[in-house]
């Protein structure tokens, strides 16, 4: 019987022993128990990762691309346009050229040719809806080539391609640059047919030019304009000049006063370009109209006039360069190619006739 117990304690002794062991075994397995370091316990941490969400509710739709020029020339600007269809509210185009070196675009597809070569113009659409933006969507792009010449200057800024031969030619008129009294164009009266205020004279060449432009005029029916002053000659001026500085002289000026005031809305003789018999100011009610520019008829001017070969002669962005306050009513011929070339390049007459090349 006393052997019986004793292997049965043995047994039990055994049992207890296995049990420590794998208790052991299993407290180094997974650590065991950490000890508390000065009581404080690690914030448990989360970490979120947000995906953009594509709409596929929004339909499909396709770019369509306009542009009336797949060639350009050296400096020359054009405009490029493109259009969902259909209509995206928070869709964007944006423009880009492939080759900024030949041709730039503005994002807003404003083109401008830099330099001889080809370019891809691309358009891209970019979402605008930052909650629920869109991805893939459709690009369109249009092959354009550049065929230029040498760099010029005007008044420091870089004009991309020479002018025409003959700009230093053209004349400017001012208190600075005066005509004589013997300089006197030959002119033609303007025929009955187009609207004046009074008898107008023009030289032939701008006469022809304003037949033709005043015919297109007609035909976009943007409303009709009339001719209130063009040839003036050295004579007249200095009357108008007189008659103006008497105006201040009634009212106590002495003659430096008198002159001085009369100047700020009379040319003094010899410094109007009237005298050239080239330049023509018009108006819609036989009136100098200060808001003649936002009226159709300036618009229109102001847009096409150089197609016929003549300019603004004092766009309102100018009066630091030509000294005289925004016309938006004188126009001033000096041939399609000029005109065409100072349009084009944005510059006024004083800045053409200063490019040397």
């Amino acid at each position: 019987m006393d052997t019986m117990k004793k292997a049965g304690l043995y047994l039990l002794a055994a049992v207890v022993l296995v049990v420590c062991i794998i208790a052991a075994v299993i407290n180094i397995a997974t650590g065991g128990d950490k000890p508390e370091s000065d009581n404080v316990t690690a914030a448990p941490t989360t970490t979120t990762t947000t995906q953009a969400v594509i709409d596929e509710s929004v339909p499909p739709f396709e770019i369509s691309v306009f542009s009336s020029k797949s060639s350009l020339a050296v400096g020359e600007q054009t405009i490029y346009s493109a259009v969902l269809i259909p209509s995206q509210p928070k869709v964007k185009v944006c423009w880009y050229s492939d080759n900024d070196s030949v041709v730039s675009i503005t994002t807003d597809g404003v083109a401008t040719g830099i330099s001889e070569g080809t370019a891809n113009l691309m358009v891209v659409c970019i979402s605008t809806d930052t909650e629920n933006p869109q991805y893939n969507l459709p690009q369109s792009k249009c092959f354009v080539s550049v065929a230029g010449v040498a760099n010029t200057t005007a008044g420091g800024q870089v004009i991309a391609d020479r002018p025409p031969a003959g700009n230093r030619d053209l004349l400017i008129v001012n208190t600075l640059r005066r005509l004589d009294a013997s300089y006197a164009p030959r002119v033609v009266e303007v025929p009955e047919g187009y609207p004046t205020n009074k008898v107008c004279y023009l030289t032939p060449e701008a006469l022809e030019a304003y037949t033709m432009m005043y015919a297109s005029m007609r035909k976009a029916n943007v409303g009709d304009v009339m001719i209130i002053s063009a040839y003036r000659s050295y004579k007249k001026q200095n009357e108008l000049f007189e008659a103006q500085m008497q105006l201040f002289r009634d009212q106590g000026y002495d003659e430096g006063a008198a002159r001085a005031a009369a100047m700020t809305t009379v040319n003094p003789p010899g410094c109007s370009e009237h005298q050239l018999g080239l330049s023509i100011d018009f108006s819609t009610d036989g009136t100098t109209q200060h808001d003649f520019g936002g009226l159709a008829q300036g618009k229109w001017l102001a847009e096409n006039a150089h197609r016929y070969g003549f300019v603004l002669r004092y766009p309102a962005n100018k009066v630091s360069v030509t000294g005289i306050d925004y016309e938006p009513w004188h126009f001033r011929y000096v041939g399609v190619e000029h005109a065409t070339y100072m349009y084009t390049h944005g510059i006024c007459l004083e800045e053409y006739v200063d490019i040397e090349y």
